[in-house]
């Protein structure tokens, strides 16, 4: 059977996805003005949208809208149906999203619309691809920075379409994972904002002060432009349905040319596999794929940033993954970008047809109009509105009639042949012939585009498929809020979370209802006398797992399976939701709390979450006073203090600018301002978490905060010494517990609790 892969190229506009299908591409990906994760490309309204699936549709390509973002309650209840109901009755063939509330929404109203899950959601592993797959899901974008072998397991276990990116922008952080242009500037990247903070000087100093990076080499969080062409058998191989190009800011030039080129190589990919039946990486190289160093300087001349990196492929990480010099960017040749106009966005795609006629006297005359699009046979017969007569002195040519039936214009449509008769001497008028032709690709058209339109169902047609048996609303561990003679509530239940080992005698003598141990706090075999020391203070303790659920850690939990059994947490604070299905396959008892990292950020993603299983959800760190009180949080958890993480990467910081020494360590990287921002290296996990400069703190927003009815709130304690802990904990006890007036920190910020995130 011939395999097939789809080359799926980037569209910020119509011209764009005009040119990308000259140069080749099977289908788009095109954003609207609301809601994608690039807000600032030119995108489409929702009429040209219409206007831009029809045009697909009839030169047999898909196109998918990207929707990308996490939504607001708001905006998921009143804006995103009448937005997609007329794309999704114009038959559009996909649509990229993160938002696990509008998964939710989109399988329950639009049940035949395909679901496609953005490298937005982080997924790094099968557990999480499965449990997308039961929300309606047909197709996953892995994160960026999975190997090839991690690919092809989530395509295995998972039997999802997997999609990969092969060229372009790499971010730093995990997509979805990032939070820095938000705090930092108010632009968030989940919200499709992003102000790219990555792309700027840092410098990197250990925990002496001693600097670390070279001069010259400032740019330590921005990773050269990925390019796989090389590589494009072993995705192959991997079994890998979409390759996909990064580029929706990019001109037309650009997309077109990149398209383009990869259109090439995969073809030769293809037709090598096809006529040897080799799948190996080694013996499609050795039947004959090979790059034309032609073809690569093409790439480097449309765009590059100090060169390419094959990206996460072949590697967890490396220092020549980066920029570290400040790009050098420059216009692209003139003949290049000359030829690309001319070769793809001049000349029109039109779709090749093929043209049958027959003309006999007395009768109309007759024109059949076919074409395969994307494997589909489409045709068409129709009939003049004359009728043909016995000409007088000059009877109709064949080549003149032929020519005339021949000049598809400004349509859609090619001729590749035309076949037919003229029965007798005929008359047969020009205008008559021009008015034929014009009905049969109208009717064509029509023809196509009806076999793509869907109508839509009443809301809630198709029910949501239970998850599992829905679990019971748990209580706030038996806590309700304490009230004053005035009947105020003024107390909430304090959570402490702990990295380091100092941090925890301070929260033992607090007044905590709860301690969650870090993953990374201590070995996993001493656990059990961590918890139950936490227990003999009078206290619940959990465990929280790590903040990415790729192999490293998986494997580091199930060499740990008892040791973590033995402990007999009562609970454990989840980042990801491929841990939830590991605590379910491994049977591990105690209560499951989503942390604010799973973005609750409408109803529908906390109920399902909460369906999945989840007893406790962690308000998102990106809803703001008014967005939170618009929503149900009464038996929930607010962040209340803490180094917020700006980033979690696979890459590294120590290994990048000096070299690893495979130690958990915590660095300051520095920006132009002079703000210091602690950099973690968690070599456990081979993780970087990069932390806000200053601390969230809502210490002296007590009364505000109590008025929202969320009965636990959390302190995160990541870089504080002993010392400091204690003293946090004592202002946060007198403010939440005591209800006493406190005064701020002299070093904080709300984060968005008073500034609401674009």
């Amino acid at each position: 059977m011939k395999k097939k892969i789809e080359l799926l190229a980037p569209a910020g506009s119509f011209q764009v996805m005009k040119a990308c299908f000259s140069a080749g591409a099977d289908a788009v990906y095109m954003g609207l003005s609301r809601f994608s994760a690039r807000a600032f490309a030119e995108n489409a309204d929702k009429d040209d949208y219409v206007q831009a699936i029809d045009y697909a549709h009839l030169h047999g390509k898909k196109l998918y809208l990207t929707l990308n973002t996490l939504l607001k309650e708001q905006e998921l209840e009143n804006e995103v149906r009448p937005l997609l109901q007329p794309l999704y009755e114009a038959g559009l063939d996909g649509i990229i999203v993160q938002d696990l509330g509008l998964m939710r929404v989109l399988y329950r109203n639009f049940p035949d619309l395909p679901l496609h899950v953005s490298t937005q959601a982080a997924v790094t592993d099968p557990y999480h691809a499965n449990l997308l797959k039961k929300l309606g899901a047909v197709r996953v974008v892995p994160a960026r920075e999975l190997s090839l072998r991690e690919i092809r397991r989530i395509r295995e276990e998972s039997g999802l379409q997997v999609e990969c990116f092969i060229h372009g922008a790499l971010c730093y952080s995990y997509s979805g994972q990032c939070l820095f242009s938000s705090l930092v500037g108010g632009r968030s990247g989940n919200r499709g904002r992003c102000a790219q903070s990555c792309r700027m000087p840092y410098t990197l100093f250990d925990e002496k002060g001693q600097r670390l990076n070279k001069k010259g080499e400032e740019y330590l969080l921005s990773l050269r432009d990925l390019n796989t062409l090389q590589f494009l058998p072993e995705l192959f191989s991997a079994g890998v349905d979409s390759l996909k190009i990064e580029g929706r800011m990019k001109k037309a030039e650009y997309a077109a040319g990149v398209t383009s080129v990869y259109r090439k190589y995969l073809d030769l990919l293809l037709e090598i596999h096809e006529k040897t039946g080799e799948e190996s990486p080694e013996e499609l190289r050795k039947a004959g794929y090979a790059v034309d160093p032609a073809d690569e300087k093409t790439l480097f001349l449309l765009f590059n940033r100090n060169g390419f990196t094959d990206g996460y492929l072949r590697r967890h990480n490396g220092r020549e993954m980066l920029s570290l010099r400040e790009p050098a960017f420059r216009e692209e040749p003139q003949v290049l970008t000359e030829t690309i106009r001319r070769n793809y966005i001049d000349t029109p795609h039109r779709s090749p047809a093929r043209l049958n006629y027959r003309f006999e006297e007395g009768k109309p005359g007759m024109l059949r109009i076919s074409t395969v699009l994307d494997g589909r046979h489409f045709f068409c017969e129709v009939f003049s509105d004359f009728i043909a007569e016995r000409a007088g002195s000059r009877p109709a040519q064949k080549e003149d009639a032929e020519k005339q039936l021949l000049r598809l214009g400004d349509s859609d449509f090619a001729a590749e042949s035309i076949e037919g008769v003229i029965e007798g001497s005929l008359f047969l008028p020009v205008s008559a012939l021009n008015a034929l032709r014009r009905k049969a690709v109208s009717a064509l058209n029509e023809k196509i585009l009806l076999s793509y339109r869907r109508k839509t169902q009443k809301p809630g047609i198709k029910p949501q498929e239970q998850l599992r048996e829905k679990p019971l609303r748990y209580p706030a561990y038996g806590y309700a809020p304490q009230a004053d003679e005035s009947g105020k509530t003024f107390s909430v239940r304090l959570q402490i979370l702990v990295s380091k080992r100092q941090q925890l005698y301070p929260a033992l003598r607090s007044s905590a209802d709860t301690i969650i141990l870090e993953s990374t706090f201590s070995e996993a075999e001493e656990y059990e006398e961590i918890a139950e020391n936490i227990r003999a203070h009078g206290k619940k303790a959990f465990l929280a797992l790590p903040p990415v659920f790729r192999k490293e850690m998986q494997d580091w939990l199930n060499r740990n399976r008892e040791p973590i059994r033995n402990a007999g947490f009562d609970g454990f604070l989840i980042r990801s939701l491929g841990e939830l299905s590991w605590l379910d396959e491994n049977a591990f008892p105690g209560r499951r709390t989503a942390d604010h990292s799973l973005y609750a950020m409408n109803h529908e993603t906390q109920e399902f979450l909460r369906e999945c299983g989840f007893s406790r959800l962690t308000v998102p760190l990106e809803l703001s006073e008014p967005e939170i009180r618009n929503m149900d949080f009464s038996g929930d958890t607010i962040l209340l203090y803490g180094y917020l993480p700006m980033m979690l990467s696979a890459n590294c910081l120590l290994r990048t600018a000096s070299g690893c020494d495979r130690k958990n360590r915590t660095l300051m990287l520095s920006d132009r301002m002079g703000n210091r921002l602690p950099a973690e290296c968690i070599c456990r996990y081979c993780l970087n978490r990069i932390l806000n400069a200053v601390p969230l703190s809502l210490l002296s927003l007590a009364p505000d905060v109590r008025k929202l009815g969320i009965p636990e709130g959390r302190l995160d304690f990541t870089v504080e010494s002993e010392e400091e802990t204690g003293k946090l904990i004592r202002a946060f006890e007198r403010a939440y517990i005591s209800g006493e007036k406190t005064e701020e920190l002299p070093l904080f910020t709300r984060g968005h609790f008073r500034r609401k995130v674009d």
